[in-house]
């Protein structure tokens, strides 16, 4: 099983219990096993919805797959492993999985409004652009009509 780097695992248990208190190396092994276990678990959940609900052979996990799995994971419908059970446990009697769940949600909201601005923003950026080039072509037009293209170009760089 693949298993996160000790010194993050270490500095997340530093920001929750401080650095007065000390952690051993068992504990930070146990942690990485049980973190390890339940992003497997989690991963393996959110695959099945996924898969279940592409209509392709072909398809991606998103952030909904991914919460909808923390949240059959919050209700105890998959007890795959002891050692997930015991994580599960753990984190419901202190952490709350439902709160990475509402955590994601937000963000999935924050992102969906930024993904609305900077459409807007695009939006107004193309809109500049189409005006740059209508009068441009205007411009252009004028300046047949008043003369070479070479006597425009030669008047805008010297003017």
């Amino acid at each position: 099983m693949a298993t996160l780097p000790k010194g993050s695992i270490e500095k997340l248990l530093r920001e929750v219990v401080g650095d007065d208190v000390p952690i051993s190396k068992e504990t930070i092994d146990w942690v990485n096993e049980c973190a390890g276990e339940l992003l497997r678990v989690i991963g393996l959940e959110a695959n099945t919805i996924a898969e279940n609900a592409s209509k392709k052979e072909n398809y991606r996990i998103s952030q909904e797959h991914v919460m909808a799995a923390l949240e059959v994971a919050e209700n105890g419908l998959d007890n795959r492993t002891n050692a997930f059970l015991l994580t599960r446990r753990v984190l419901m009697q202190n952490l709350g999985m439902q709160r990475y769940a509402q955590e994601i949600q937000e963000l999935q909201g924050s992102m969906a409004l930024e993904s609305q601005v900077n459409k807007a923003q695009r939006s107004q950026q193309l809109c500049h652009l189409v005006n740059a080039v209508v009068v441009a072509e205007d411009e252009r037009a004028d300046s047949v009509s008043e003369g070479s293209c070479e006597n425009h170009l030669t008047r805008r760089v010297v003017g």
